[in-house]
C-alpha cells in the first residue's frame, strides 16, 4: 500500500520558519515561454523554435 501525502496548508510565516530550519533557500528563476510551451533553459527555446522553423520551411 502507498503512503498518503497530505499537503498541509501553512501560512507564509511557517513555510518561512520550516525553510530556515531545513537550510531551504529561494530563489528567482526565469521561464521561457514559446507557442503555449515553458522552458527552464533560453537554450531548449530556441531549439523548439528552430526546430518548428525547420519543419515549416520543409512543408513549404
Amino acid at each position: 500500500m502507498q503512503p498518503r501525502i497530505v499537503e498541509s496548508i501553512v501560512s507564509p510565516r511557517d513555510d518561512e520558519a520550516a525553510m530556515a530550519a531545513f537550510g531551504i533557500q529561494r530563489v528567482p528563476v526565469d521561464y521561457f515561454h514559446w507557442n503555449g510551451y515553458r522552458y527552464s533553459t533560453l537554450k531548449d527555446a530556441l531549439a523548439a523554435a528552430r526546430r518548428a522553423e525547420s519543419r515549416s520551411a520543409q512543408h513549404a
